[in-house]
């Protein structure tokens, strides 16, 4: 990012202290990477306190980003970039508890289905109820790329703020009801 966008500001957020500590001394970062140790959601309440707002958010969790989805929306300038990874939970929904918690997260369940096809529908869950929670919080968004790696998923978005009437419009024209199971 710094060096395609050379003015950019950068926060990033580690948990993992020997990431954080291979990060913070290359010596390829910017001055203009602000190196956080943390975990990530302290740091976004404390950032909407103080009304921040990104062109980009990259939501690359080593599990899930459930959390983290809910509370972005506030952050995004319009016309921002949304990168999102559907990481170790699609990895490891051959785990019954695993497509269980998915169903927690997410609301859909299907036990009977192999784990290659659940493996192809459930990022289409995934990717509808980050929809829902997107037109709940006055944003749309396109899809500029999906990778759906053996892993993981990963989303590239473009997220754009909406009246709530123009996100309901863009939700119902945009997702299919789907019964679990």
């Amino acid at each position: 990012i710094v060096e395609v966008h050379p003015a950019a500001k950068l926060i990033c957020i580690e948990q993992d202290e020997d990431t954080f500590k291979n990060g913070t001394s290359s010596k390829n970062w910017s001055e203009r990477v602000n190196w956080r140790h943390s975990d990530n959601i302290p740091v976004l309440h404390e950032l909407i306190q103080q009304g921040s707002k990104f062109d980009l958010i990259d939501l690359d969790p080593f599990v899930s980003c459930r959390d983290q989805l809910d509370l972005v929306w506030p952050l995004l300038t319009n016309g921002a970039s949304l990168f999102i990874t559907f990481g170790g939970e699609y990895r490891r929904s051959f785990i019954g508890t695993n497509r269980k918690a998915i169903q927690r997260r997410y609301g859909w369940l299907n036990e009977t289905l192999s784990n290659s096809d659940y493996l192809e529908l459930i990022p289409s869950y995934f990717l509808g109820w980050v929809a829902q929670l997107a037109a709940r919080n006055g944003f749309t968004f396109n899809v500029d790329y999906c990778v759906l790696y053996p892993n993981n998923c990963r989303f590239w978005t473009t997220a754009s703020a909406a009246s709530k009437s123009i996100c309901a419009q863009w939700f119902e024209s945009k997702i299919v009801a789907h019964q679990s199971g």
